[in-house]
């Protein structure tokens, strides 16, 4: 499965606890891309200082989970 984000990036391939952007070599724009998805799929809003807490995927889940997604 492709993350639609992040298309050259398969989702099988993202472990939980990778960093995202040092690890995956996603760089900031698919950074951004993923969070902006997220922000209009679950209509949540996602501030600039919360982008720390975002920087893998278990960091993700633990944000929506926080706030109720």
């Amino acid at each position: 499965m492709t993350v639609k984000a992040v298309p050259d990036i398969e989702a099988d391939d993202i472990g939980d606890r990778e960093y995202l952007i040092d690890n995956i070599e996603i760089d900031t724009m698919d950074f951004a891309n993923l969070l902006s998805g997220l922000h209009a799929r679950l209509s949540i809003v996602l501030p600039e200082t919360d982008y720390p807490r975002m920087i893998s995927v278990a960091g993700i889940q633990k944000y929506l989970a926080e706030h109720g997604k």
